[in-house]
C-alpha cells in the first residue's frame, strides 16, 4: 500500500470512528455527563476525515484544469502609434461620451503634468483627461492615408522642454489635409487616447475652421 492509499485509509477510519462516537453519544441519555463531549469529539473526527478525503481531490482537479498558454496563439498586433513617438499603451481611452476639455487645458499644460515623471506617474496625473476632446494646433510634420483614415503628425510650439509630437487620426479623408504641405499649420480637435512626456495620440479628429 502506497502513501496515498495509506493516507486515504486513515481518513476513512477517522470518518468511521467519528460516526461511531456520534451515534454512541446520541444513544446516551440527554442527561448523561459525557454525551455532549462525545458528540463534539465524534463530529470533529468526521469533519477531519472528510476534509482529508475531499481536499486532495479538489487540489488535483485544480491542477488538471489550470490554464496552459497556447504556444500556437498569434502574436498580438503592434501599436498603431508611430515608433518615433515612443508612446506607451497605458492610456488607451474608451471612446464613449464626447466631452470637450475647456480652452485652458492645452497640450502644453498636459505635457507639463508629465515633466520629470515616469510613464506610470504620468498615467495617474493625466488620467482624468484621457478620452476627452482636446483642441490642438501646430505645423504639420507628416501626413499619410490608411484606407479611409488620414493620419497627421504635428509639432506644436509648447514652450516646454523636449520634443512632444501629436499624432492625430482622422476617421474620414479630408480634402483640406490632402492639399496641405509640411510646415502648414493644422488646427483640429480629437479625443486623447495616449499621452506621456514624449507625445500624444488623438483619435476621431475633426478639423477646426
Amino acid at each position: 500500500m502506497n502513501n496515498k492509499e495509506t493516507t486515504s485509509a486513515l481518513f476513512t477510519a477517522l470518518v468511521g470512528l467519528g460516526s461511531s462516537a456520534a451515534l454512541a453519544a446520541l444513544a446516551l441519555g440527554s442527561e448523561h455527563p459525557y454525551r455532549a463531549a462525545l458528540l463534539i469529539l465524534g463530529s470533529a473526527f468526521c469533519l477531519a476525515g472528510l476534509i482529508g478525503l475531499v481536499l486532495p481531490l479538489f487540489l488535483s482537479s485544480k491542477a488538471v484544469t489550470a490554464h496552459v498558454p497556447d504556444a500556437a496563439s498569434p502574436t498580438p498586433p503592434a501599436p498603431l502609434a508611430p515608433t518615433h513617438l515612443r508612446l506607451s499603451d497605458f492610456a488607451l481611452a474608451s471612446l464613449g461620451k464626447d466631452v470637450s476639455l475647456p480652452d485652458r487645458i492645452t497640450p502644453a499644460f498636459l505635457f507639463a503634468q508629465c515633466t520629470g515623471k515616469t510613464d506610470i506617474q504620468c498615467e495617474g496625473a493625466v488620467a482624468v483627461y484621457v478620452g476627452k476632446r482636446l483642441r490642438v494646433s501646430g505645423p504639420i510634420l507628416a501626413a499619410s492615408r490608411v484606407g479611409a483614415s488620414t493620419t497627421v503628425t504635428i509639432h506644436p510650439v509648447l514652450g516646454v522642454d523636449g520634443r512632444q509630437d501629436i499624432y492625430m487620426v482622422f476617421e474620414q479623408d479630408h480634402e483640406e489635409i490632402s492639399v496641405m504641405q509640411v510646415g502648414d499649420v493644422l488646427t483640429a480637435t480629437g479625443r486623447i487616447t495616449q499621452l506621456n512626456s514624449s507625445g500624444m495620440k488623438l483619435a476621431d479628429c475633426r478639423l477646426v475652421s
